[in-house]
């Protein structure tokens, strides 16, 4: 009876630690969060189902351990299969609690839980994937017999586990998978896609700004993107429009635009994964002195903010708006923005997740209404607040 609870368990956790892999995978390679955005959301839900069942049905086995650790007896390679299973599904669980309620969260906390979520996942892909192979698929003509030739049998999953993990890291950095693709360092050197003028005409290029403050961001930013391949600007093309409910409707050239008063501010940039860049120094426009310069009409409620790559939009309450820290920056640690994190201009609203800060903005329009954006309409919560006030 209780081998064949045990078969079952082993079933199910199989086909769970499957969809848990697969879903997870899925959701964190950046090349599929365009194609498969409208079912991101449910997707996600799912995948958090997926992993509080793995601790289901772990508690369901742990009242049947003692007898099945018995059973094995001299297998120690079964038992160390057993073992590593058991701290793959706890690793999951506390790192993914963690980043389920990544807001509420110290500083640090999540963006140590998302990594080791990744590489747990990262190393559960290809000892899944050797696991099975040498069980199911290992020449059964060769049936294990004897406790030595099933230690065998697991040392060779764990000699195929490993090298996986390291074929499947140079993989993933090819890829730019999350947590593996060495994801950029905040500050650096990576050129902008913005075509400069060509030479002698009357164009002012992005000035490189004094050293950053406090010697700029710490961390690592994670490329994401719902297009592409990443959109590209001429600077002889480039505009940036102001319009909607106000009383002077702005056209800016990129000249004009860098004409504008540019201030500095140092700020905490979070996304909703649970990643974080810290104290990047941001160079660029106030978005309350522009909506001033426009001349905002009483009616007016919203601004909307649409993006160069065609695709994303998103808007914020006129009041958040004008917050002295949301800022259109196009300098980032004293270096132009670069195009994959948003330049040549982008929005900054750092008290909220990062998908409010638009990349890539070219365009806001001011609203007597709400904007759902791009991810709110496909599940995102309105509520994008980094932490909740009271």
């Amino acid at each position: 009876m209780t081998h064949r609870k045990l078969a079952r368990l082993h079933a199910y956790n199989g086909w769970n630690l499957l969809f848990l892999v697969l879903s997870g995978v899925i959701l964190f390679v950046p090349q599929l969060r365009g194609a498969l955005a409208p079912v991101r959301t449910p997707l996600k839900y799912l995948h958090i189902g997926s992993g509080i069942l793995s601790l289901g049905l772990l508690a369901l086995y742990l009242p049947l351990a003692r007898e099945h650790w018995g059973r094995m007896r001299q297998r120690v390679g079964q038992k160390a299969n057993v073992v590593l299973l058991t701290g793959l599904l706890l690793g999951w669980g506390l790192t993914g609690v963690l980043l389920w309620f990544n807001r509420y969260m110290p500083a640090g906390v999540a963006e140590s839980a998302l990594v080791w979520h990744d590489l747990l996942t990262w190393f559960a892909v290809p000892w899944a994937a050797a696991h099975a192979v040498t069980r199911y698929f290992r020449l059964r003509v060769l049936p294990v017999v004897a406790p030595v030739q099933e230690d065998r049998r697991v040392l060779l999953a764990g000699v195929l586990s490993a090298a996986g993990f390291l074929l499947w890291g140079r993989l993933g950095r090819g890829l730019g998978v999350p947590g593996l693709e060495g994801a950029s360092e905040a500050g650096d050197r990576t050129p902008n896609r913005l075509e400069p003028l060509p030479e002698g005409a009357a164009f002012n290029p992005v000035p490189v700004s004094d050293p950053p403050q406090g010697g700029g961001g710490k961390g690592r930013f994670r490329m994401y993107s719902v297009v592409a391949p990443l959109p590209t600007f001429d600077a002889r093309t480039w505009q940036f429009t102001v319009q909607g409910l106000v009383d002077r409707p702005l056209t800016l050239s990129w000249e004009a635009f860098q004409a504008l008063n540019r201030t500095v501010q140092v700020s905490n940039f979070h996304c909703v994964t649970g990643w974080s860049v810290y104290s990047v120094t941001w160079e660029g426009v106030r978005l309350s002195h522009l909506l001033d310069l426009a001349g905002v009409k009483p009616g007016a409620r919203y601004v909307k903010f649409y993006s160069g790559d065609g695709a994303y939009t998103d808007a914020l309450p006129l009041e958040v708006a004008r917050a002295e820290d949301v800022m259109l920056p196009y300098i980032m640690d004293g270096r132009p923005l670069p195009t994959p994190l948003g330049g040549p201009v982008r929005l900054i609203v750092p008290q909220m997740y990062a998908y409010k800060s638009v990349k890539w903005v070219q365009a806001i329009e001011l609203l007597d209404r709400n904007h759902e954006g791009y991810w709110e309409v496909r599940g995102y919560p309105n509520d994008a607040w980094v932490r909740k006030e009271g």
